[in-house]
């Protein structure tokens, strides 16, 4: 199947591995393998069944349940993001992919003090990183604390002038209100 993902045949490569799957059914790859493929392919439905294969299979693998967050997140099943996210962290408590996976789906929901307080918890492990200084800044905006963004967006800007979500961030904070 692999050889087949390489020429961009996708569906070929579900076939092969099904049938692999299907001669091998306790097989954890194959499962995990379907998964991503059927999230390639936007078969949503096919990618989380196939990734909650995996999870039976090896409980306490982790890639599965990052791959099962990415389909959830993209059927917008924040909860379900979340509590997936969870048992990533009961497993490896600092698993970044995980933390951030959490703190976007808090930002989905405008839930703006637990988005800010996920992106914090990343920020701890990985203070450089920009895109989670940008959810943390807009999460504080959105969140109300308008001064405590702008002291971020600044920061931003300062590591990255010209950005373009902190300088809409920057003036939203900056605006005065009428």
């Amino acid at each position: 199947s692999y050889a087949q993902e390489a020429v961009k045949n996708f569906f070929g490569a579900i076939a092969t591995t099904k049938k692999l799957v299907a001669s091998e059914p306790g097989l954890y790859e194959g499962a995990l393998r379907l998964g991503y493929l059927y999230g390639i392919t936007q078969s949503y439905p096919d990618a989380v069944k196939a990734y909650r294969k995996a999870i039976s299979l090896k409980p306490g693998a982790i890639e599965p349940r990052l791959g099962l967050m990415g389909i959830l997140g993209r059927l917008q099943k924040w909860d379900d993001v979340t509590q997936e996210g969870q048992e990533v962290l009961s497993i490896d408590p600092h698993n970044l992919s995980a933390l951030t996976q959490i703190a976007g789906a808090h930002y989905a929901t405008k839930s703006w003090a637990e988005a800010k307080t996920d992106y914090e918890k990343v920020l701890a492990l990985y203070p450089a990183n920009l895109e989670m200084k940008l959810g943390h800044a807009w999460a504080q905006l959105l969140g109300g604390n308008k001064k405590a963004a702008l002291d971020e967006f600044n920061l931003i800007l300062t590591i990255s002038p010209g950005n373009p979500r902190g300088l809409a961030g920057w003036r939203a904070a900056s605006a005065k209100k009428k």
